[in-house]
């Protein structure tokens, strides 16, 4: 019964998952000891161009029974707050005029507990990324002074095609990032943002074209680094997806997406202890927001290395932040077979 049991988890798990070319912090899961007060929240607030911050900002932490934390971020952008109580939060970031004022919600600790069996004091890790308030130019001494330069009229373009590309309009985006890269030749945002619609359309070759040439104007950007990977991945060029998800990485150490992604690419070659070591290192990152794939793919490694207790308290945990999931149904039966082998 055990290889039937493996074979029926197995179709399960697919060649290559479809991938959310967001780039932007993928939800994490909360993983706490409910009993103990030495949860923290921490994170780190980015520039809209994917760089750390570069400066202090006031950071305002909202939690239950209208208890309130202020503090303020190092010059990268980190934060941290401690012993913080189970419950839901909002972080509220305001980084000046020229910005939007930012909000995250997280939850620390939560109704998942009883499936995640975690260490005790561990942190909830979120990154909260700033948008450049309509109209506003951000200036050189906030983000660096490539996009001081930029033109007005490619600002235009930029600002139309980020607008077209939110209302799923994407072939209309490219268009307008295109028109963007005319006006003003190094706008690597640019070629970012045209790399990202590429992706959301599936054209890979040109995805890459776009990345490559942001690397060339900004080599240690972590957008054009995490997406060019991605590109790699969904061609299954495995080798240079790892390179450019690695390098993403070790430029954001608190990001979660690159490590997730590593573990898909170990997964895929069959290392099933590489992939279990990067999806644990996501999912220690992760924090407490849900992130249902992590977890389904944890159940295939485990179900890989015969521990099918593990493998069916992935899959709950799965269930439990997918409810809805098209394979709710399969994932239910093979969690029986595991928990009840014949």
């Amino acid at each position: 019964m055990k290889n039937k049991t493996c074979r029926a988890i197995y179709v399960l798990f697919f060649g290559l998952v479809t991938l959310n070319v967001s780039g932007q912090g993928v939800p994490a899961v909360a993983r706490p000891d409910a009993s103990v007060n030495d949860l923290s929240i921490q994170g780190r607030v980015y520039l809209p161009n994917g760089q750390p911050l570069g400066r202090s900002v006031r950071v305002e932490l909202r939690g239950p029974r209208a208890t309130t934390q202020t503090i303020d971020t190092d010059n990268n952008g980190s934060f941290s707050f401690r012993s913080v109580t189970p419950g839901e939060y909002t972080v509220y970031v305001d980084a000046g005029e020229e910005f939007e004022p930012a909000n995250e919600s997280i939850m620390a600790d939560s109704f998942l507990q009883k499936a995640i069996a975690r260490t005790r004091g561990r942190s909830d890790q979120i990154s909260i990324y700033l948008k450049p308030r309509r109209g506003t130019i951000v200036p050189a001494s906030t983000t660096d002074a490539k996009l001081a330069e930029v033109p007005r009229k490619a600002v235009d373009h930029y600002e139309s095609g980020t607008n077209l590309f939110a209302a799923g309009k994407f072939d209309e985006a490219v268009l307008e990032f295109r028109k963007a890269i005319e006006v003003f030749p190094n706008f690597y945002q640019a070629y970012i943002e045209l790399g990202k619609t590429y992706l959301k359309l599936a054209n890979f070759d040109d995805a890459i074209t776009a990345l490559q040439a942001a690397l060339k104007l900004e080599p240690n950007n972590f957008a054009a680094r995490l997406h060019l990977g991605m590109a790699y991945l969904n061609q299954k060029k495995f080798p240079l997806a790892e390179e450019q998800l690695t390098a993403a990485a070790k430029i954001d150490t608190y990001a979660v997406t690159p490590q997730y992604y590593l573990g898909v690419i170990k997964y895929e070659l069959n290392d099933i202890d590489g992939a279990l070591a990067a999806f644990e290192k996501a999912n220690e990152l992760n924090g407490s927001r849900p992130h249902p794939m992590l977890h389904k793919y944890l159940a295939g490694v485990y179900l890989k290395k015969n521990d099918n207790a593990r493998a069916a308290a992935e899959l709950e945990i799965y269930l439990a932040q997918s409810p809805d999931a098209k394979d709710s149904e399969q994932i239910r039966k093979t969690i029986e077979q595991l928990k009840n082998p014949k």
